[in-house]
């Protein structure tokens, strides 16, 4: 059961390290966004559709920046 339980976490953890997925506050997204485009250059990101009113805030507070 232990490496089961340790495997669950280094899969979230690598969730969370992963670039391509958004996860936390809209502070966070942001922060997270702002740190990609700095060490990777990314300027485009695709929203999925259902997602795009969840997003809006993110993309208020990145406008202009």
């Amino acid at each position: 059961q232990e490496g089961s339980l340790a495997r669950g976490r280094a899969d979230v953890w690598q969730v969370l390290a992963d670039p391509y997925v958004l996860i936390g506050t809209v502070e966070q997204m942001v922060e997270t966004l702002q740190r990609l485009r700095e060490q990777f250059g990314i300027s485009y990101l695709q929203v999925m559709f259902d997602e795009i009113d969840v997003f809006a805030p993110v993309v208020a507070r990145l406008a202009g920046t």
